[in-house]
């Protein structure tokens, strides 16, 4: 069921629009840029822009956008709001709360629109003047596929389930089933495109493709379908389905139905749907922010590019042209049937709107909270306050809808408070045929008196704050004087079970159509039944309901008497979720309860990483078994008798397990190599010990042995081992050792007591002496070395030798005055 509500609104425009009808007449085409937030009217035969009209509250939000010569829908994505501008008038005429998301589309055909909820499967009418809905209403199964009117004026829609195309016929009253056609086997997914004259509906689970025109035919595409996509709407007499897994297009004749072939596109190009026009197949490249362009043959014609293009480009047949749009960016194309392409530069400041000044600021992502101020920065809401993680900053929303009820020589207005982007509202504006008001920025009711009975009025509401004023809110036309219908009886309120509010009463004599009033200032409806339904009101909250009918020219009755007192409820309050705990296998969130929006929270949804939500009835929840140091997205939403909240998220990364250890120890020396014990832990990944200022070597977890050789004797050593783990966390552990002691006696043997030998810096006598060597006494030996010849005369046997000896931290000693061996000499290492 289409959620649908008039009131509360501001302009809708922004990242993501997308233009979708074709029946537009007065060679304009409205194109939109998301960075300054505005939309451009663009002349598709000169490529000019001739008016820029900055937009406020929709930066950021997706939005389509449907046109004809008469009326411009805006559809924001985000927020479910759609609304209405007058192009005769340029002015703001109503909206309507829809479902938010992708699902529900807008279709326009001359004075008829209707809303495809693809979802709920439900079609219903609505006037694009002021987006009341009428009561033509249809339910099919659900899902739907596509959704738009052909030239001649027929709604089509794909119902998969029963794998049939439907023809819809809509008028005021009602809203029916025309024609329905079998396209694909019942429960196939299928890509819609309407045609001029019928649809387009391909099995992209398998490879039939069916056009529906006044027969049907079956065509087998030459591979299978999966994952195929076509634009909505297909303007001429050739179709194009695009397969972007395989990176293939596959044109369709229209007037002479044959079996299709497809042909490549170049390597790397990331198609979206192809869009045909004047014999040419248009392909845009969404990785590379251009439009390669091809004949139906698949000979590649040429690539049109976007300076500065970024984000999707959006490709539309309107006024004979093909318009290419990057909303993301100041560019955009217009093609002539031709093939010639111009330019369209659509943030000119010398046209109507533009400001000479223009200022282009990124839209700020969820909790930037318009951190850029100024002209940048997001927000909404009629009362100030900001949606989430979002605040705009600008001039006020349109007051829409202006509500008008005219009297003896005179009309009351009322309209709500808009949304006011960041700053107070400051007055508001009402202009008529003959005069202006202004009023005060707490008033939002005026009683315009002095008209002349029998003259048709129109007014015009502005709101006014520091940044400027908004566009102007449109009311209906009404005449004063005339007959004055009767007021309305039996008011009655109900609340449904998923807490909208209906509200009914007895048909009025002489009643055009009736104005409900809900109490305490909220939104009106104007309806042309004898019932209204509500679901935007506030949960929780008390509410009576007022009716005034009005005449044929807009004379209105006395308000009703109030009706009984009821309290709808609506879906819960985002959670506000945290995180309250982790470890290195868990994640703990927890979060006060969430408003309840007058009807009892149910349960609460936990999901983890996007996988299967749990229930839950408490307000906090545990995720364990995960992986250390992993980043996960919690998201929590709640639910109660009217649906399920906003979903809110949360990231927690899990902790690290406990380092790694390592020790290491001497087992093991020689004269010349020292042995080392490493015990690493298992939870190492990387595992080196080294010899401080020389090798190392690599060990492994658990207790190895490494042994370290070609050092000296006498010799103390330092060691290190290292581990590191997978999450970078490391550890180290010291050792020394000392290898084994080579010693020696001074040999002299003088008449004298002492004999000593000078220590010397280098194996050479040639500079001073460090130390001296007594006779008798003993020192340790690292090396040995080879320098100046040394003759111990009348001592060891005459030893004449050019082979000195080296003491750990000290200096040198001939071995021709040393008591060691030849056999120990030769045994070590040379300095």
């Amino acid at each position: 069921m289409l959620a649908m509500s008039v009131g509360l609104v501001g302009t809708v425009l922004g990242v993501g629009a997308t233009s979708r009808s074709l029946d537009v007449a007065d060679g304009n085409v409205w194109l939109w840029s998301s960075k300054p937030g505005q939309v451009s009217r663009v002349n598709a035969n000169s490529g000019r822009v001739d008016q820029n009209q900055p937009l406020t509250d929709s930066r950021g939000h997706r939005v389509e956008i449907t046109q004809n010569d008469k009326y411009l829908l805006l559809h924001d994505l985000d927020s479910g709001k759609v609304t209405s501008v007058d192009l005769t008038r340029m002015g703001f005429t109503g909206s309507l709360q829809v479902t938010k998301g992708s699902g529900v589309r807008v279709a326009l055909s001359g004075d008829r629109a209707a809303l495809i909820d693809q979802r709920t499967g439900e079609i219903r009418g609505f006037d694009p003047a002021t987006l009341r809905t009428t009561a033509a209403t249809l339910h099919l199964p659900a899902p739907l596929a596509g959704g738009d009117f052909d030239a001649s004026g027929k709604l089509w829609v794909g119902v998969p389930s029963q794998g049939t195309v439907a023809s819809v016929s809509l008028s005021a009253k009602k809203a029916a089933v025309a024609r329905t056609e079998s396209a694909t086997p019942p429960g196939h997914p299928m890509a819609v495109s309407v045609l001029d004259h019928g649809v387009l509906a391909a099995d992209t689970s398998g490879r039939d493709i069916a056009v529906v025109t006044d027969k049907v035919t079956t065509l087998t595409a030459p591979q299978p379908l999966t994952g195929a996509t076509v634009p909505a709407r297909t303007v001429g007499n050739l179709a194009v389905v695009t397969l972007p897994k395989s990176g293939q297009v596959l044109p369709v004749g229209l007037s002479k139905p044959t079996r299709p072939t497809a042909f490549d596109l170049p390597d790397g190009v990331t198609p979206d749907p192809a869009t045909p026009f004047s014999g040419r197949i248009y392909v845009p490249d969404a990785k590379h922010h251009q439009v390669l362009v091809f004949d139906k043959s698949g000979k590649n014609l040429g690539t049109l590019g976007l300076a500065g293009a970024q984000g999707p480009l959006e490709l539309q047949v309107r006024e004979g042209h093909l318009t290419i749009n990057a909303p993301d960016a100041s560019v955009a194309r217009v093609v002539d049937p031709d093939g010639v392409t111009r330019v369209v530069d659509k943030y000119r400041t010398d046209v109507p709107g533009g400001d000479g000044d223009l200022s282009v600021i990124a839209a700020p992502a969820p909790g930037d909270h318009g951190k850029h101020g100024g002209n940048g920065g997001h927000g909404r809401g009629g009362d100030g306050a900001h949606g989430p993680g979002q605040q705009h900053t600008g001039p006020p929303s349109p007051p829409i809808p202006v509500t008008a009820l005219a009297g003896d020589h005179q009309v009351s207005l009322s309209w709500p408070q808009p949304a006011v982007n960041g700053a107070p509202i400051q007055q508001y504006e009402v202009s008529w045929d003959g005069g202006h008001r202004t009023f005060g920025a707490s008033t939002r009711t005026a009683s315009i008196t002095g008209l002349h009975n029998g003259q048709s009025y129109s007014f015009a509401v502005t709101a006014t704050n520091k940044f400027g004023t908004s566009p102007e809110a449109l009311s209906d036309r009404v005449t004063p004087g005339g007959k004055t219908p009767d007021v309305p009886q039996n008011v009655k309120a109900t609340v449904t079970d998923k807490g909208q509010v209906t509200v009914s009463w007895d048909k009025a004599d002489q009643a055009r159509d009736y104005v409900v009033q809900p109490s305490g200032g909220a939104g009106s409806q104007i309806v042309n039944t004898t019932s209204a339904a509500f679901d935007s009101l506030t949960g929780g909250q008390s509410y009576t309901f007022t009716v005034t009918s009005r005449g044929a020219n807009g004379r209105a009755s006395d308000p009703s008497k109030p009706s009984n007192a009821v309290t709808p409820f609506t879906a819960p309050g985002a959670p506000q979720v945290s995180v309250s705990g982790t470890d290195q296998s868990s994640v703990t969130v927890s979060w006060p309860p969430a408003a309840d929006n007058g009807s009892k929270i149910t349960q609460y949804y936990v999901q983890l990483d996007g996988g299967t939500a749990e229930k839950v009835s408490a307000t906090s929840h545990k995720f364990g078994n995960l992986q250390p140091a992993t980043k996960h997205t919690v998201t929590v939403w709640a639910e109660n008798a009217a649906g399920t909240s906003e979903k809110t998220s949360v990231t927690a990364t899990t902790g690290k397990p406990a380092p790694p250890t390592v020790s290491v120890s001497v087992t093991g020396k020689t004269t010349t190599s020292i042995t080392v014990r490493v015990v690493a832990s298992q939870s190492a990944t990387k595992c080196t010990v080294a010899l401080n200022g020389g090798s190392s070597q690599s060990c492994a977890t658990g207790t190895s042995s490494h042994t370290f050789s070609g050092l000296h004797p006498s010799s103390s050593y330092n060691f290190t081992a290292t581990v590191t783990d997978a999450y970078q966390q490391s550890a180290t552990g010291p050792a020394s050792g000392t290898t084994t002691v080579v010693s020696t006696k001074n040999a002299c043997q003088n008449a004298q007591p002492d004999c000593t030998v000078g220590i010397y810096p280098a194996p050479n006598q040639n500079g001073t002496s460090v130390g001296r060597w007594k006779q008798g006494s003993s020192v340790n030996v690292e090396c040995k070395a080879t320098g100046q010849s040394i003759y111990a005369y009348n001592q060891n046997g005459d030893r004449r030798s050019d082979v000195w000896l080296k003491i750990p931290g000290s200096g040198y000693v001939p071995w021709a005055y040393s008591d060691m061996s030849t056999g120990t000499r030769d045994s070590l290492p040379t300095c």
